[in-house]
Formats: C-alpha cells, structure tokens, sequence
C-alpha cells in the first residue's frame, strides 16, 4: 500500500533543515530518525496571494447579474474563462470540435511559483476590469479593499 503524501516546509539552517512552523513540526513529528524521505525543492510561496485570488474570483461571481452567471455556468468556468484570457492556458486539438482550443492551466498552490502567481493574478483582474467590472466598480474601490486584503 502506498504512504499517504506528507507536505510540509522547512527552512535550511547551518545545521541542516528544521521545520519552519508549528504546523510543519507536527507534520514532521511521526518522521523516525534515520527514516529517509524525497524531497522536491520548490521555491516558498505565499498562500496569502492564492486566497487573494480566490477571494476575488468570489467577489467578482457576486457582482454578476444572474445572466451574466448563467452564461459562465460556475465560478468555477469563470475562473478559468479569465485565467484563458489572461493567458495562463495550454493549447490542445480537439478532435470532437476539429479546432484547437485553449485549456487554462492551474493554480494550485504547489503548480506554480510566486512570480508566476503575481503575474496571473494582476492580468485576471485587468481582464476582469476592462471586461465586467469597468461600469460597476472603479479601480480605486478595488484598491481601498484589496490591497488591505
């Protein structure tokens, strides 16, 4: 039987590596001594700025009539309708539609690295300004609740 998958962070000290949170010392606890892992060296990224995003996907499925969520069906294609046209997509042939079409890549926190993140987010909510909000929220009122986010 395959083990359970184990995520935690640690932090390089003179030493060696030691757990960087609390949390990532309990996960760390049931580890035996001389116990041996693999481990995949990935760059830390802020969890803060993937709930920012999420945040705002929700906030802008809100501000959309019931039209507008009827067309894009979920939250969840609206997403993935902004992140397309922001660009953070892979291209595929469809054989059902014979066309290429455009799939958006994900999110996920361990899928891609801080700049990456930054770069999707600020392009979404440019699309996302210039395509649904510009008559319903200015910029400044974006500004005043998320940048304190």
């Amino acid at each position: 039987m395959a083990k359970e998958k184990k995520y935690f962070h640690l932090v390089k000290t003179h030493t060696g590596f030691i757990p960087a949170s609390d949390d990532d010392y309990e996960s760390c606890k049931n580890i035996g001594i001389g116990e041996v892992l693999q481990a995949k060296s990935i760059a830390f990224r802020k969890y803060e700025l993937l709930q920012k995003y999420h945040v705002f996907i929700s906030t802008l499925w809100e501000y959309l009539n019931e039209d507008e969520q009827a067309h894009f069906k979920s939250k969840e294609c609206l997403r993935e309708t902004l992140q397309v046209s922001a660009g953070h997509c892979y291209v595929i042939w469809s054989f059902k539609l014979n066309q290429f079409v455009e799939i958006s890549k994900s999110v996920s926190y361990d899928s891609i690295d801080e700049p990456i993140m930054r770069e999707v987010y600020k392009n979404v909510v440019d699309i996302a300004f210039k395509l649904i909000l510009n008559k319903r929220v200015t910029e400044e009122d974006y500004n005043k609740y998320f940048n304190n986010f």
